[in-house]
């Protein structure tokens, strides 16, 4: 994939979103050794590619869900905001325990 941005005059210097990071690994379920494997390989491939940074996150079901874009922080900046009563419905997971902290 990197000749595909090097061919484009690109650098990659970063991987965000899709990695291949499961539900199975985050929650300790069975399938998670073969899951860990599959996502040792990717970062083994993005070290060989020369790509030194991964962002993953450990937020299991949903990814990122947030209601608002722009939202002020305590400290004044500008972040992402979740208020669970404005979402379009209402997940449950019987997989977790979730708190509102």
């Amino acid at each position: 994939m990197s000749n595909w941005f090097e061919d484009a005059g690109l650098h990659v210097s970063a991987f965000e979103g899709s990695v291949p990071l499961t539900d199975r690994i985050r929650m300790a379920k069975p399938g998670r050794d073969e899951d860990t494997v599959v996502f040792k390989l990717f970062l083994r491939d993005c070290r060989y590619a020369g790509t030194p940074t991964i962002c993953y996150d450990w937020m299991t079901k949903v990814r990122w869900a947030r209601t608002k874009a722009f939202t002020e922080s305590p400290g004044g900046s500008l972040v992402t905001g979740l208020a669970r009563e404005q979402m379009p419905c209402q997940i449950e997971s019987a997989d977790a325990d979730v708190t509102e902290d």
